[in-house]
């Protein structure tokens, strides 16, 4: 991966890198596996501040190499070290002042040359620094151990809270906090997670095994479990008070953050001194403590969740790591072992049948296909779906992620050979059977009556289901933004005060409305309309009460608000026809959020907002009226 850095940009694309020539006490390792951490990201975006450009990620590296046949080695956190000072000499390499990091370090005797990591196809290293993964951890699995297993399992160990029986806090339940919770319960610990999310207790109980779930924002289970814990690791980055957490330590209880915080932590002094308990830091381990921490994974079973993708797609990988996008696939081992386990081990038969059945569906290649497929769309369309349903009602802004989706859509469609070495990629990381492209396509139970044999699983998958969902989102999208609405969408945008009206034209806005909106203005009316919109300008450029409006609803109401609809009378109308238009003509059913949004029709609903925005004329009728008039409209069978 190469990054560049100007004064705008960070751009990730490939490079060739020259490594150093392999010295007597170096190996050169094959890389199979690397992990992408958040401390990867920070660097990615100089976060730290200290970005040498161009910088190769990845410290959380899985390989082979031929001076240790057989064996699959791992490289952690750092790649060197002084080897003289005293926490070198007592196995703690993290914390030696002259620590080389994998990535984006500065090398001792390279004469000043940057690290490069594991995003690459192979790695040079002293042999020193490298550590043996066991035979029994699956090498995608055990990579995240190198980096946030070692994080959490030094500490523990460290600090004396490996005992059987003592009473362990996790706090986050994310990469760091579910190896946590894995380690204190093969260590024999009561495992509690401490969270503020209500949602991942099924996760932390069923899932991962913990004993207890505390939701930190419940001030009634936070209480009920003060003093009862021996030890807290506290694994969230975010920032979040301490002092809580403190409390349900036990007398001379420990904390230990592995977590960074972007303020500093406000600790309360007499709690802390009263109580003797203490806090305290932990920045991984070393390699001694990496290879304990390895054998100790490998003799419980204990791995990480992973997805595995290909180099291909890293650069999707680091923007979904960057807004937490979890999925199915993050969890696709773990489901599967689930599967598997309901199938064999379930007491009773419908579950058994049950979770065999789960279980060849989701490991089958035509599930992998669409659940990457319908990732990938999701990942296009996520933006101007979330525009599109703002409860302001604000589609104006959205049309501005109408082209850039169906762009990104139509290059999508034509990258079949991208997506489905993507797909075979991840079926073979998982050991899923990849069909024949070139055989004919069988049905689920059996070949169809009518299907024919030239029907290849080629055409099944890149035709039938790869274009013909692509096609299926580009006919909607183009359904509900046709270029009529696009034109008047587009005026929207140079009527909002707010945006400052960068490409604003009165004789245009009227070109648009003798085009879509002839029977609503007449010749004279759209003169009027034109030297409305110029004063328009002027006054809402220069009006408190109008110049930081955003939306075209804001700007309505202000108007009303303000009485300056009855002297911009045509500019009122026109924002009302606007109004209708936003909803009624693109898909209301996804702009609207209410219970009902799903159960209406477009034009059920479009009638409704109708009577919504002629609110003054409709307030003169009531219920009796109405049933009234529709009692008159013809005879019925049965009286009201």
């Amino acid at each position: 991966m190469h990054l560049l850095r100007n004064a705008e940009m960070v751009r990730r694309a490939p490079f060739d890198l020259d490594f150093r020539v392999q010295r007597d006490d170096d190996v050169t390792i094959k890389v199979l596996f690397c992990g992408l951490c958040h401390t990867d990201l920070h660097v990615i975006k100089n976060e730290f501040g200290n970005a040498m450009y161009p910088v190769v990620p990845g410290h959380e590296v899985v390989g082979v190499t031929k001076f240790m046949p057989g064996d699959t080695v791992g490289v952690g956190y750092f790649v060197d070290s002084c080897r003289a000072c005293d926490s070198c000499s007592k196995g703690y390499e993290s914390y030696c002042p002259q620590l080389v990091p994998t990535s984006n370090g500065v090398g001792l005797d390279d004469g000043g040359a940057t690290t490069q990591g594991g995003f690459s196809d192979v790695l040079v290293v002293r042999q020193h620094y490298v550590v043996r993964v066991p035979s029994s951890l699956p090498p995608a699995s055990a990579a995240p151990l190198l980096c946030a297993g070692v994080t959490v399992f030094s500490p523990l160990v460290q600090y004396g809270l490996n005992a059987p029986g003592k009473h362990l806090g996790v706090v986050g339940l994310g990469g760091l906090g579910h190896l946590a919770v894995r380690f204190g319960k093969a260590f024999g610990m009561k495992v509690t997670v401490i969270s503020t999310s209500p949602g991942k207790r099924e996760e932390a109980l069923a899932r991962l095994g913990a004993d207890a779930f505390l939701v930190s924002r419940d001030p009634e289970e936070m209480e009920a479990a003060t003093s009862t814990m021996d030890g807290i690791v506290d694994t969230v980055s975010a920032d979040h008070p301490v002092a809580p957490l403190l409390d349900l330590l036990k007398p001379m209880g420990q904390m230990v953050v592995v977590g960074f915080p972007s303020r500093p932590l406000e600790v309360p002094a007499f709690g802390l001194v009263t109580g003797g308990k203490r806090v305290a830091g932990s920045a991984g381990g070393g390699v001694g403590e990496c290879q304990a921490m390895l054998d100790f994974a490998g003799e419980h079973g204990i791995t990480a969740d992973v997805e595995v993708v290909g180099m291909g797609y890293v650069n999707k990988a680091i923007q979904r790591l960057e807004r937490n996008d979890v999925s199915l696939m993050d969890l696709f081992n773990p489901v599967s072992s689930v599967l598997q386990n309901l199938a064999s081990d379930s007491l009773a038969g419908a579950n058994r049948a049950d979770g065999d059945t789960a279980f060849n569906y989701l490991t089958s290649f035509e599930f992998v296909f669409v659940l990457l497929m319908m990732r990938e769309m999701m990942e296009i369309t996520e933006q101007l779906g979330q525009a599109l349903q703002k409860k302001t009602q604000d589609i104006v802004n959205a049309i501005r992620l109408v082209q850039s989706t169906k762009v990104l859509l139509e290059e999508m469609r034509s990258g079949w050979e991208n997506f489905i070495c993507g797909v075979v990629e991840f079926c073979l990381g998982h050991e899923i059977d990849i069909p024949n492209m070139e055989a004919t396509y069988i049905m689920r139970g059996g070949r169809a009556r009518r299907q024919p044999d030239h029907f290849t699983n080629d055409r099944y998958f890149r035709v039938e289901i790869f274009r013909a969902t692509i096609d299926t989102q580009l006919a909607e999208l183009n359904l509900k933004f046709n270029e009529n609405v696009m034109d008047l969408l587009s005026i929207s945008t140079t009527l909002i005060p707010k945006n400052g009206f960068p490409s604003f034209s009165a004789s245009e806005i009227c070109k648009v409305v003798e085009k879509y909106y002839p029977a609503d203005f007449n010749q004279q009316e759209r003169l009027r309309l034109e030297y409305q919109l110029k004063h328009f300008v002027v006054d809402a450029s220069n009006s408190e009460d109008l110049k930081n409006i955003a939306t075209i609803a804001k700007l309505c109401r202000c108007l009303v608000a303000i009485g300056r609809h009855r002297t911009s009378n045509m500019i009122d109308r026109l924002l009302r026809l606007l109004l209708t238009l936003l909803v009624s003509t693109a898909s209301v059913e996804r702009i609207t959020k209410t219970r009902l949004r799903n159960k209406m029709e477009d034009e059920f609903l479009a009638n409704n907002l109708v009577v919504h925005i002629e609110g003054e004329i409709t307030r003169e009728y009531n219920y009796e009226d109405i049933i009234a008039d529709f009692r008159n409209l013809k005879k019925r069978k049965v009286d009201f």
